[in-house]
């Protein structure tokens, strides 16, 4: 409002000089107040008041003003005024603010800052940065903005004051920020490559980038990038894309070094702004090994894949549910289908209902019991050979299981042929008039009954024998071998005269004829025949006596005659030898002719069928009979119902005429391949593909005597060729589409072209594009954008219908639920719901497939087929090059979604470091290693913030694997001198699981070298650790595989060698009791007769006793021989078990000590029983287990020595926590090492190998166990003995996860159930849990009595009032294998009076850290004889487990 005028003076007031005037007026200009300024303008005079309305305009532009704002005098730096936002800003009060100087809060010396003063009082200065100290000590920055003011007649400063505190921390933290940023790309293990925009040149490259293109770093920079890459045309549509998006992620392409290698690169590109030009930070990633590797991987997979197809056996990969997931053409072809067909598709839906659950049994069999099946059955008059086999998963569950399957009619016929052959053979030879035999190398293998009834001895008598003993003399024997084997290798069969002896030893004359089996090999063996030629050999000498006289005088008369006749045989001869070769090459010739498995034919050079094979008659229904000796062209008719040429004709007249009628004909020297269609049969309307080949046939002369040609049907072939074209057609446009989305600036920019090639190649009506959103009223609306139609076909793109259609309320809700939910329309409009077939048919389509397009997970829209003019059936190609296009279509939505909500910061870099699949960090230098800078992959990849690296110096140490934090820090201690390290380390992640990392860390060094910055990063190498670890796994598994098929091997031969004295033994039982029957009346009144009288210390009543129990026990050995073999053919044989039922355990323990109680109490002190009394049955075989429980009593008799009676406990025991019986056997034999331990169940490992140990005997009871479902569990300590522990489950099920039983003796509730979940989880009943307010080692002693089972005590620190070496002596007197642990306090507290001491003490507070390495038997205080301890069972067991899959 308008100031008031100023009254007039009162009267005797001096008037205004033009000075007060001027002062006033200087007054009016400025912003003054109260305060200080008054009491300034006091000392100098008392000022003039300002007016009422100047008061206020100073109160509000000074005083209540939110600025800081201080009035200073220039000529002391006294503060004269401070406003309210200036008391609140330092914390002193006004009245004290007004009394300091400047100097008090500015922190600039006195001379600079009055040098200040002087700037700013002479306006050559306005602005300045400061610091300023608050009342409280903070220390702030600030910005200063201050001049001259007149002010009551004095000049003074303002000085408005900004805290820029935060903008100066901002600022520096930016610096920090690029610096590190520059320092992590000059380090980084990627090339790194910045480009100008404008001119294309190299502005800046790191280090690892110059080593990838071979080229110095003085020389890149300022190179044209160009240069780099092979194709230009994939540089400019990289620049293009990068230019249009801002940025380009994995481009790849291939780029060339300074050397001249071409380099395969995945390109990664951002537009930053570099030294104030436009340019593009390039990221390259090298693939050149990944994309051989790939190269290498097709190959193989291509090369696999023909090999499997050319196979006549059938493959097949299915799931557990029977879906097939690969197979190869004989599979798909005996199913009646195709390869293409057959994926993806149930293996039981191509068989009966019968064969089909027939096959899911054996599925699930081989599922539940992990081992490979073989089985044969019978389909339409064929016999196949099946095989599964289970593949394990990472969990090692069956995930995936190989069906083979091998046609062996052919050798089931051969082999029952063969059979019958033998049989005729074998009778006719034994009903032979002649002797008949087959010898090895000399030595008699077979005779029928004629030899042996020649030569007085038995059949028998004469098997295996040397042929040596027939001949009167070895002159004689060798004679007769050196001649007729000359002439078996000579001419086949050889024939010679001797003489046999007979076993009274009368001499027979013997014509003996031999011929090979094999003529190349007679180890194979020699059939001869031998023929008594005594009786005509002595009528022969007497015919010769008298035909020598006759023969002399007819000799002469008859030389000539015989010369002549002679010529004449010989002609005779090979005359006969030449028809006969004829006719054995001609039934050759014939027989390899039917016998091939393409329908061949011959002709004669007159044309004429000389020969028409099987396959010919299967495949034209014409007999060879109807055929063979016909011309004319009559073999034409059946294939093109006319007499007319073929292939075969060209080969013995080529005319060009005929050449025409075949697709394409090949000639390769004088053979011709050529192709040709002929019409349907059998009901077939589609044309029959055929190829042939034909070639010249010529007799030995080199004459042209005919032709022969092959026809093949590749009906199939061909039609699988025009789908492979259709598909590659239809993947080629998606494949288009795909790249068009993902590198187009904008979806829309193709979508016209992309649905027109799809129109196109698919022969479809229409392809079409629609787009959903929300109404206001939350109604689901779709709207046609883009369409492509067919020549000849509406339009509907501007159909109204179709625009904004509410889907629900018009019908189409079915597709509105399918499509949110991933799925798909497809199928004939008229089996549509008849809401959706009017708008459908109002179009004219007969059959649809429609396609939802998403927005990450947002259904956008969809995409979809029309077809007007046929029901057309879509097949998976054609549906999978839709979703193809849907999916690229909604990554390109998704990407521009993205990008228009990404902002342009300066902190493109770091977007650049957040994308790359590594972490990257930065620490400082020194001991303390603190981490300075972390990218946010680190959170992905562990689940902790980035920030929780960085607060926390101690943080990433503290979840290092505590066994690999020694080589992690000494990794980090010689990065000081060697610049770099590098080592791997387990990382424990948010979850509590451990990832495998690998570290890679450079030295960037400070000023005067030294120790600045370590820049490093971590890739996460987790997978790749545990492919290794699997292919290891695999690798042990198939050699155990092969292990323990030689050892099935082996033991089908073994079981022969049992079966013979077995046999001897069974028949002297009853013998040797018919001799004791006569013996012990006598040795019983012998005894009466002489009371003392007895035989080495043993009485008669004693040898009453064992005799008896001899007798017994041979008779049950022998039946568990019997029984032992029958198990080892079982084995051999690999078949199937029988069926099991309850046994009692009780009864096995009790038997199996009846068979070997004898041979155990010789060696033993002490045979202790216990025997639980009330346990249930088990489901097993009750040989099996006597054999197992047998194998392992023997073991543990042997293990003690026999000049020291030793003790075995035998104990039986019901947990009902595990559901199980447990049978343990404990020795006090010598006991086994760690290294014993880890092979023990290993196939042929022994450490008896001296004595006749064969190593068979646990890896055989092992796998009967494992039958059962059960685990056998080993606890053993050298010098002391071994318990072995048989868990057998009541019922089915997953085998028991049997663990080392630890008792802990602590009073702490809490500590204990710590201790159970660190070291083995959720009780599962496997771990004892004992602590009472007042133990006794009476109390402890009964409990341990008790639970036998019980593998370890743990001690803690020594309470009053228990004896702990009291208790210790216990139980190393009772329980030796038990081994014990003190935890905390000093040893001597856990120490008897005779030095009875804890196996281990772990030193200081109790460590469940260290607890865990000693039951894993890791750490370094484990004393030697522990070794064994804990975690041996389930490390023997884990082995034991891997050789039974492998088998």
């Amino acid at each position: 409002m308008p100031a008031k005028r100023p009254e007039k003076p009162p009267a005797g007031r001096k008037r205004k000089t033009a000075g007060d005037h001027a002062d006033s007026a200087a007054r009016k200009r400025v912003t003054t107040g109260a305060g200080s300024v008054q009491r300034s303008r006091a000392k100098a005079g008392p000022p003039p008041v300002p007016a009422r309305e100047g008061g206020e305009l100073y109160t509000s532009l000074f005083r209540d003003s939110h600025t800081i704002m201080l009035i200073i005098d220039p000529g002391d730096g006294r503060i004269v005024d401070a406003n309210r936002a200036a008391v609140r800003f330092y914390g002193y009060p006004a009245r004290v603010l007004k009394t300091m100087r400047i100097g008090d809060i500015n922190l600039l010396d006195e001379k600079p800052l009055r040098a200040k003063i002087k700037q700013a009082a002479r306006e050559k200065k306005r602005r300045f940065h400061f610091r300023h100290r608050l009342a409280g000590g903070g220390i702030r920055d600030v910005e200063v903005a201050s001049g001259p003011i007149l002010l009551g007649g004095r000049k003074l400063l303002y000085s408005i004051v900004h805290d820029i505190t935060e903008r100066r921390k901002s600022e520096g933290a930016l610096r920090d920020s690029e610096k590190r940023y520059r320092l992590l790309v000059e380090n980084a293990e990627y090339p790194v490559v910045v480009t100008s925009l404008a001119t294309g040149r190299i502005l800046f490259v790191n280090e690892r980038a110059c080593r990838t293109f071979d080229v110095p770093m003085a020389a890149a920079v300022g190179a044209q990038a160009g240069e780099f890459w092979v194709r230009p045309d994939d540089r400019d549509r990289f620049v293009e894309d990068l230019l249009a998006a801002g940025r380009v992620t994995e481009y790849e392409c291939a780029l060339r070094t300074a050397q001249g290698a071409v380099r395969w690169m995945l390109v990664s590109a951002s537009l930053i702004e570099y030294d104030g030009q436009n340019a593009a930070f390039v990221v390259y990633n090298d693939i050149t090994e990944r994309k051989r590797a790939e190269e290498a991987l097709r190959d193989s997979l291509e090369t696999a894949s023909a090999m499997l197809n050319a196979a006549t056996e059938s493959f097949a990969l299915v799931d557990t549910e029977g879906v097939v997931l690969a197979a190869n053409e004989t599979f798909a072809r005996r199913l009646g289908t195709t390869v293409d067909a057959v994926i993806g598709t149930c293996a039981y839906g191509y068989l009966t209902p019968e064969l089909a659950e027939h096959r899911r049994e054996r599925l699930r069999e081989v599922i539940q019991n992990g081992y490979p099946l073989r089985f044969t059955d019978e389909r339409a008059g064929r016999w196949l050979e099946q095989s599964i086999y289970p593949i394990f998963d990472s969990r090692g569950k069956v995930g995936r299981l190989v069906i083979y399957a091998q046609d062996i009619t052919d050798r089931r016929r051969s082999e029952e042929a063969l059979k019958q052959s033998e049989a005729l053979l074998k009778s006719i030879f034994q009903a032979a008039p002649i002797g008949i035999g087959l010898v090895y190398d000399r030595v008699l293998g077979w005779t029928n009954d004629q030899v042996a009834l020649m030569l007085g001895y038995a059949v028998e008598e004469l098997a295996e024998k040397s042929a040596r003993i027939l001949y009167e003399s070895d002159e004689e024997f060798d004679r007769v071998g050196r001649e007729k084997y000359v002439e078996v290798l000579q001419g086949g069969t050889g024939v010679i005269e001797t003489r046999w002896r007979c076993k009274d030893g009368t001499m027979l004359d013997i014509l003996l004829s031999s011929k090979a089996i094999e003529p190349r090999d007679l180890s194979a063996g020699i059939v001869f025949t031998a023929l008594d030629i005594t009786s005509r050999k002595r009528g022969e000498e007497a015919l010769q006596r008298y035909q020598d006289e006759l023969e002399r005088r007819v000799l002469e008369r008859t030389s000539e005659l015989m010369v002549a006749n002679q010529a004449l045989i010989l002609e005779i001869e090979d005359r006969n030898r030449a028809d006969k070769a004829l006719r054995d090459s001609e039934r050759r010739f014939s027989d390899i002719i039917s016998f091939l498995p393409d329908p061949t034919f011959v002709i004669d050079r007159d044309g004429r069928v000389i020969a028409w094979n099987r396959a010919m008659e299967t495949m034209t229904g014409i007999a060879a009979t109807d055929m063979l000796g016909k011309g004319n062209y009559e073999y034409a008719v059946p294939f093109y119902g006319e007499r007319r040429p073929l292939l075969i004709d060209q080969v013995l007249s080529p005319d060009r005429e005929v050449e025409v009628l075949y697709a394409k004909i090949n000639r390769r020297g004088e053979i011709l391949f050529g192709e040709s269609y002929i019409p349907g049969r059998g009901g077939r309307k589609e044309r029959i593909y055929l190829s042939g080949t034909a070639a010249p046939l010529y007799d030995s002369q080199g004459s042209l005597v005919g032709a022969i040609e092959s026809i093949r049907d590749i009906t199939e072939r061909k039609r699988s060729e025009e789908e492979l074209r259709y598909r590659d057609a239809i993947l080629e446009v998606a494949s288009f589409a795909a790249e068009r989305f993902l590198k187009a600036p904008s979806w829309e920019t193709d979508i016209r072209e992309i649905l027109a090639r799809l129109g196109t190649v698919t022969g479809v009506s229409r392809v079409y594009l629609f787009e959903n959103r929300t109404s206001e009223e939350g109604v689901l609306l779709t709207t046609q954008r883009y369409e492509w139609v067919a020549e000849g076909i509406r339009a509907e793109i501007d159909n109204i219908a179709l625009q904004g259609l509410a889907m629900e309320r018009e019908g189409f809700g079915r597709w509105a639920e399918v499509m949110r939910n991933g799925g798909h329309i497809f199928g004939a409009v008229r089996e549509f719901p008849e809401s959706e077939r009017e708008l459908l048919a109002s179009q004219g389509v007969l059959s649809i497939a429609v396609v939802p397009v998403y927005l990450g997970d947002r259904w956008w829209g969809f995409i979809g087929f029309d077809d007007c003019a046929d029901e057309r059936k879509w097949s998976d190609v054609e549906m999978e090059a839709l979703n193809v296009v849907a999916s690229t279509l909604g990554a390109a939505l998704s990407r521009r979604h993205t990008e228009t909500r990404l902002t342009q910061t300066s902190e493109r870099l770091s977007v650049v470091l957040e994308s790359l699949p590594i972490v990257t960090f930065t620490s400082s230098g020194g001991e303390k290693e603190e981490i300075t800078y972390i990218t946010g992959t680190v959170e992905e990849l562990t689940g902790f913030r980035p920030d929780e690296y960085v607060k926390n110096p101690a943080f990433f140490f503290e979840h290092v694997h505590p066994d690999d934090r020694p080589v992690v820090r000494s990794c980090h201690l010689g990065i000081g001198t060697k610049g770099m390290c590098g080592c791997e380390f387990r990382f424990r992640t948010a979850n509590g699981s451990h990832r495998w990392f690998s570290e890679y860390c450079r030295l960037i060094r400070g000023p005067e070298g030294s120790i600045g910055h370590i820049v490093g990063i971590w890739q996460d190498v987790t997978e790749e650790k545990r492919i290794l670890q699997e292919s290891n796994t695999r690798l042990q598994q198939v050699i155990q595989a092969h292990k323990l098929a030689s050892l099935g091997e082996i033991v089908a031969g073994v079981v022969h060698e049992i079966n013979n004295p077995n046999s001897f033994i069974a028949y002297n039982i009853p013998l040797l009791e018919e001799i004791w029957k006569l013996c012990e009346p006598v040795l019983a009144e012998h005894a009466a007769a002489n009371p003392g009288w007895g035989k080495r210390g043993v009485s008669y009543a004693e040898l009453r006793g064992d005799m008896a129990e001899i007798i017994n026990a041979f008779r049950i050995g022998s039946d568990r021989i019997n029984r032992v073999v029958s198990n080892l053919k079982d084995f051999a044989r690999v078949e199937e078990s029988s069926q099991a039922r309850p046994i009692s355990v009780n009864d096995v323990v009790e038997k199996t000590l009846m068979i070997v109680g004898g041979q155990i109490r010789r060696s033993v002190s002490k045979l202790d029983l216990d025997l639980d009394g009330d346990l249930p049955p088990v489901q097993g075989h009750f040989q099996k287990l006597e054999q197992v429980l047998a194998n392992l009593l023997v073991n543990a008799h042997q293990s003690i020595s026999d000049k020291e009676k030793g003790r075995i406990r035998i104990s039986t025991r019901h947990l009902k926590r595990l559901g199980a019986v447990i049978v343990s056997i404990e020795d006090s034999g010598h006991g086994m090492t760690r290294a014993v331990l880890d092979r023990l169940f290993e196939p042929f490992f022994t450490t008896r190998r001296d004595t006749g140990g064969t190593g068979l005997g646990l890896s055989v009871s092992y796998g009967l166990i494992r039958e059962h479902q059960g685990v056998i569990g080993v606890l053993s300590r050298p010098g002391i003995g071994s318990r072995f522990t048989v868990v057998l489950p009541l019922g089915p099920g997953a085998a028991p996860n049997l663990r080392p039983l630890l008792l802990p003796l602590d009073r702490d509730a809490e500590r204990v159930e710590e201790l159970q979940m660190q070291i083995s989880g959720i009780d599962d009943g496997f771990v004892h849990w004992f602590y009472h307010d007042e133990p006794s080692v009476e109390r402890l002693t009964e409990y341990l009595e008790q639970h036998p089972e019980v593998d370890v005590v743990l001690m803690t620190e020594p309470s009053a009032g228990f004896d702990y070496g009291r208790f210790l002596q216990v139980i190393r007197e009772r329980h030796p294998l038990i081994t014990t642990i003190a935890w905390g306090g000093m040893k001597k507290e856990f120490t008897g009076p005779g030095g009875e001491g804890p196996d281990i003490h772990v030193k200081g507070t109790p460590d469940i850290r260290k607890l865990k390495e000693i039951l894993d038997g890791k750490h370094d205080d484990l004393p030697e004889q522990a070794v064994m301890m804990a975690g041996t069972i389930e490390d023997v067991r884990e082995k034991a487990d891997k050789i039974a899959k492998g088998a």
